[in-house]
């Protein structure tokens, strides 16, 4: 306080040299503060109200001027975010994404980074599926997916995509029916990404009848691509699918498939039991073999799959494949006669289907 008070008193020297009439008042606070008072609450009381206000005055004219300072930290931090934003740009442009992603490594905090900085810097922002690859990642924490979540609306686009993303990394229930009437209504319009994982979602927090109410409610083609699609995604509770679904125009490597994961399904309560793992070893075929994108039904081989010679073979590769599987469950179930006998059903229409279809192979020769 002493400090404070002789630096007033040198600015009052430095005053000295000014007109008479205002020595006089100057004069007049000097003997008001030098009037045996030692602490600053003894300037607040009389015998002078002219006096406080003018010693109020002189302490404020020795404070620092506050905007110019805030001036200075302002400009100061355009500068730096500038320079950040620039270095972010020169770094993501140097790397693609799979290398940014690579050196993450096992570090959730770097994931983070990557995927705000994809969000907000990238120009091309962060596609749905790239996102799922971040959050989906094992060592992405659902900590930082629970924040990823409360900054949602900080995303510029594919808010709806994020939130089904994050929501199926945590499994809360509260974001799922927050959000759930909004997914239905614009399910059409998200990426194909989201649109997987909103069944797998619905199935788990809110049970098959559920994903049947969403599949008769919203207007989505059930397409062969669709159905087989469904049957991977939800392998081990398709059965509990409408039987309307295998209406549809499949071919014969598709509706083998579907029926085969159907019969399973039915057997695969349990995780650790040999249908759930085989349900598993279907899925795999089918994905590897590309069965959703087959086209046409009656035959594998037909004149619209000579035109994309791959599906072709990828169809019958995925017969063979099917065949070798069916075979080995039939082996290995005899002491469940039920489905020991629905697999070997399956087994026999499969094998007069690869005998068809090499017949048409060695015809189309």
């Amino acid at each position: 306080m002493l400090k404070r008070k002789f630096s007033v008193l040198g600015y009052l020297a430095s005053k000295s040299s000014k007109p008479k009439s205002k020595n006089d008042d100057l004069k007049g606070i000097l003997m008001y503060i030098t009037n045996n008072r030692t602490t600053l609450s003894s300037l607040l009381r009389p015998p002078s109200e002219k006096c406080e206000e003018q010693v109020v005055e002189l302490l404020n004219k020795g404070l620092p001027d506050v905007n110019k300072q805030v001036k200075a930290v302002e400009t100061h931090y355009d500068v730096l975010v500038g320079s950040l934003k620039d270095i972010i740009h020169k770094d993501m442009r140097a790397k693609s994404f799979e290398e940014r992603l690579r050196d993450c490594g096992r570090n959730s905090h770097a994931l983070l980074r990557l995927l705000w900085e994809r969000i907000l810097y990238h120009r091309e922002g962060l596609a749905p599926n790239m996102m799922c690859r971040i959050v989906l990642n094992p060592h992405f924490t659902v900590a930082h997916a629970n924040e990823m979540l409360a900054a949602i609306d900080s995303c510029p686009k594919y808010r709806r995509d994020y939130a089904l993303i994050l929501c199926y990394k945590t499994r809360r229930k509260d974001v799922y029916n927050s959000w759930k009437s909004e997914w239905e209504e614009n399910y059409m319009g998200m990426s194909s990404i989201a649109q997987k994982l909103f069944w797998r979602l619905t199935a788990f927090l809110s049970g098959m009848d559920d994903v049947n109410r969403c599949l008769s409610q919203i207007p989505i083609e059930k397409s062969q691509e669709f159905v087989v699609k469904l049957h991977e995604l939800l392998s081990e509770n398709s059965y509990k699918l409408p039987e309307s679904l295998m209406e549809c125009p499949l071919t014969h490597a598709q509706k083998i498939f579907c029926q085969a994961v159907r019969m399973l399904s039915t057997h695969s309560s349990d995780r650790d039991s040999e249908p759930y793992r085989w349900c598993g070893e279907l899925v795999k075929i089918s994905v590897s073999n590309k069965l959703a994108r087959a086209k046409g039904a009656t035959t594998a081989f037909n004149s619209a799959l000579f035109e994309k010679p791959e599906f072709s073979l990828l169809q019958y590769t995925a017969l063979q494949s099917l065949q070798q599987l069916l075979t080995n469950i039939v082996e290995r179930t005899s002491a469940n006669p039920e489905l020991n006998r629905d697999a070997l059903e399956l087994l026999q229409q499969l094998q007069s289907q690869i005998d068809d279809t090499q017949q048409q192979v060695l015809l189309s020769i």
